[in-house]
Parts: structure tokens; C-alpha cells; sequence
């Protein structure tokens, strides 16, 4: 590993301090023992002033941690989450996703599946036949429309990071790659259950899914050979018809099978130009993408990994973060953690890989933690889109 940000990120422990704690700041493993002795000395020595002065430090410290903390997440989250303008196309209605996260909707409104004027904070929207689906920021799902199949059944749906409207079928890609779908099942196109490792997802009378290593797989009506999609390979995109499924691969060119009574599927001819590859940050917990439980007192270790996909040597951002049950840390370029909501690095992207160990220790207190790690190609300091970021959750339990 090569690059500036490799001899920031060394190895540190984290002494995480809480409301209780004597100690306002989170110290690198060079100085944690020094620390923790002079802290039982403190304890020792009962009512010392030094004591009480820096206790004082250490509330005043974590109680303005608290008070910016809402307002820090809610900045993340809502730059990672924020409403891109698109548009979407039913049947007969079509949507529209405004910046601000409301919807507008014109055409047919049969079945009431242009009533989205009280949405707000949506992120993405999708329209089926007869239906109409909106992504919320905090990965919820609301739907309109037509409900014959309970295709609108999504209440009780978190987690989401894509929808997808099929003719009379919704599905929703979760966070750790795994798909559900509920409405009409008749030709067994809500039968992804079982699959795993999915970036995309789209469908109408069937399901498509793309898998991360470019595979797609398919589920449902088959009768025009719109599923016979097993032998794909290098996919970055799929988009399904009525009956006939579309693939975009990596150097522009594009695949299709099903029917193609209407010219459809002739695209062998096709080069829409070679696809950029967005930058990858991944972060581990004890070497799982979590969510992780650990005991309290047993190791932990994060790590951190970026592929830089296209865009090497363009100048970022580079965010190392952590939501801790006292507010926000961030990696500095020392190697330290420290109370806050900062970038850790400002340079170059670069390939970071093996990953990176940026936390080992024991003892972190019990409560539920939130690491982040993310890059975006706007050098200023602040969170700004595009945001290419990956997260894990880790809870740390009684012994």
C-alpha cells in the first residue's frame, strides 16, 4: 500500500468515553496506558481538584457532543440519502422525484396511484402497472395504487436502498444484498427469497437480479425465454420489459433475450461507451459487514479497504466516522480519534488495499456503535454528493 493516507492510518486503540467517564478524548495506543494509569490514580486519590477539572472537561466535552449529534447524523445521513432528481413510468402514469424529496405525479389516476402529494423525504420512486412505490431516506417504503395482488404491502419494510415495480409485483433490495417482494406470484416471480448478493433488482411479469460479481439471475414467467440470463457475465445494469430482459455490460455493450417480435432485442450493435467504475470504501467489523455483537471486554477490530474503481488520483475527501452511544469521532490524520464530526483526510484516491486495521482493542463500553467510511470527489471539507460510503453496526453487549 502506497499514499499519504497509509501513514495517517496507523494502528490505534479506542478509549471511548462516555458520561461517566474522567477522560474527555479518545487516545492513540501510544498513550492509552499512560492514561488509564494516571486515571486510577486519580480515582485513588478521591476528591483531588486535577480530578474534579478534568471530569468537569470530560462532561462539558460530551454534553456539547450530544447537542450536535442529532444535527451532525441527520447531515449524513441525508447526504448519503439525498433525493436525485428522476423520473418513473407506469403503465399509464408517470412520476416525477423532485430534489427536495416530494413527488409529483401526472396521467391515470385509477386506483389512486397518483395521490404522492404528502410524500416527502423520498429518495427514489418506481411505477408499475398500476401501483406506485416510494424509496423513503431512512430505507422505509410507502406505496399507492392498486392492491388486488397486495402488491402495496410494504409498511413494515426498513432497511431498503432500491424498489422496483414489476406489472403487479413490488420488490426491494435490502442493504445486505438480499431481496423481498410481495403482490401476484402467479408465475413465481416473487420467488427471490433465496437470493443473496444483489445490487440491482428489476421486473414486470418476472424478477431480474444482478449480482455483484456481474451474474444476473432471473425468476418468473419464462415464456418468451426472458430468464435465460444464467450465462451473463460483466453486467453493470438490468432493465426488464414486458417480456424480454435487458443487460448493460461494462465496456458499453448490451445483451437481451425474450421476445422480440418488435426489434427489441437487437442491440448486439450497440456500444453506448465504456462504464465508470464508482469508488468502493469498505469497512469490517471483526471481519464481518455486520451487524456484530460483542461481549463487552471481548477484541474488536475495524478495518477499512477502497477500491478506487475509475477515478484514481482524483482529489477527496476521505471520512473515517464513528456514532457512538456519547455522540460522534473521527479518525484524525494522526492517527488519533477524537470527539467530532471532521474529515480524517483530504488527497488523492488510491487503492487501499489488503484492508487497513484503523481500531483494536478491548473494552469498548456497552451500547450500540455505528463506523463509517467514505470518500466523496469534492476536496472542501464537507460531506457533498457523490458520497461513496459503506458502514457497520456493532452492539457490544453485558459479559
Amino acid at each position: 500500500m502506497e499514499g499519504p493516507f497509509v501513514l495517517y492510518l496507523s494502528i490505534s486503540s479506542w478509549v471511548f468515553v462516555g458520561w461517566l467517564s474522567d477522560l474527555p478524548a479518545i487516545a492513540s495506543s501510544g498513550e492509552a496506558g499512560g492514561i488509564a494509569q494516571e486515571t486510577i490514580s486519580y480515582q485513588r486519590r478521591g476528591e483531588n481538584m486535577k480530578h474534579k477539572l478534568q471530569r468537569l472537561k470530560s462532561i462539558l466535552t460530551m454534553m456539547t457532543i450530544s447537542l450536535v449529534s442529532v444535527f451532525f447524523i441527520l447531515a449524513f445521513q441525508a447526504t448519503v440519502r439525498a433525493a436525485q432528481p428522476m423520473v418513473a413510468a407506469g403503465e399509464d402514469h408517470t412520476l416525477g422525484l423532485k430534489s427536495d424529496g416530494t413527488v409529483v405525479a401526472v396521467g391515470s389516476n385509477s386506483y389512486g396511484k397518483c395521490d404522492v402529494s404528502s410524500w416527502t423525504d423520498i429518495a427514489q420512486v418506481a411505477a408499475g402497472e398500476d401501483h406506485t412505490l416510494g424509496l423513503k431516506s431512512d430505507g422505509t417504503v410507502v406505496a399507492v395504487g392498486d392492491n388486488s395482488y397486495s402488491q402495496c404491502n410494504v409498511s413494515s419494510w426498513t432497511d431498503i436502498v432500491q424498489v422496483a415495480a414489476g406489472e403487479d409485483h413490488t420488490l426491494g433490495l435490502k442493504s445486505d444484498g438480499t431481496v423481498v417482494a410481495v403482490g401476484d406470484n402467479r408465475e413465481c416471480q416473487c420467488n427471490v427469497s433465496s437470493w443473496t448478493d444483489i445490487v440491482q433488482v428489476a421486473g414486470w411479469n418476472h424478477t431480474v437480479g444482478l449480482k455483484s460479481d456481474g451474474t444476473v439471475v432471473a425468476v418468473g414467467d419464462n415464456t418468451e425465454c426472458q430468464c435465460n440470463v444464467s450465462s451473463w457475465t460483466d453486467i453493470v445494469q438490468v432493465a426488464a420489459g414486458w417480456n424480454h430482459t435487458v443487460g448493460l455490460k461494462s465496456d458499453g455493450t448490451v445483451v437481451a433475450v425474450g421476445d422480440n417480435n418488435y426489434g427489441q432485442c437487437n442491440l448486439l450493435d450497440w456500444d453506448l461507451g465504456p462504464v465508470l467504475i464508482d469508488p468502493a470504501p469498505d469497512i469490517k467489523a471483526n471481519g464481518s459487514d455486520g451487524p456484530v455483537s460483542i461481549p463487552e471486554g471481548d477484541p474488536i477490530s475495524v478495518t477499512i479497504e477502497l477500491d478506487p474503481g475509475d477515478y484514481p488520483g482524483v482529489q477527496a475527501d476521505w471520512w473515517c466516522l464513528a456514532y457512538a452511544p456519547f455522540g460522534w469521532y473521527y479518525y484524525d490524520d494522526t492517527g488519533t480519534w477524537l470527539p467530532g464530526f471532521y474529515v480524517s483526510y483530504q488527497g488523492p484516491l488510491f487503492s487501499l488495499i489488503p484492508p487497513l486495521e484503523v481500531l483494536s482493542m478491548y473494552g469498548l463500553p456497552i451500547g450500540g456503535y455505528t463506523f463509517y467510511f467514505g470518500v466523496d470527489s469534492n476536496r472542501n471539507g464537507n460531506l457533498d454528493e457523490p458520497l461513496y460510503y459503506d458502514s457497520v453496526e456493532v452492539n457490544i453487549t453485558p459479559p
